[in-house]
């Protein structure tokens, strides 16, 4: 969890924009668990940032500078 909580405040000065949202969530069979969100909701369709075996990390109003920021954080942490 402590990687978790470094990886999001890394990513979190990205997210500076109250019009853009950012959540990261724990697949667990069937189930998707919230671990932490950061900026408000937004009404527009999410997009897939990053998704691997464990984890899903979605985003709204994510410009692709942003996103390809967050993927190099994600692939940081590894």
């Amino acid at each position: 969890m402590n990687a978790i909580y470094s990886f999001k405040n890394k990513i979190r000065p990205l997210i500076n924009n109250k019009a853009s949202k950012v959540w990261l969530s724990e697949k667990q069979g069937r189930r998707i668990e919230c671990l932490f969100t950061i900026g408000s909701e937004q009404f527009v369709d999410s997009t897939i940032i990053y998704e691997d075996k464990k984890y899903v990390l979605r985003g709204q109003n994510i410009s692709k500078a942003v996103e390809a920021k967050i993927i190099d954080e994600v692939k940081f942490n590894e």
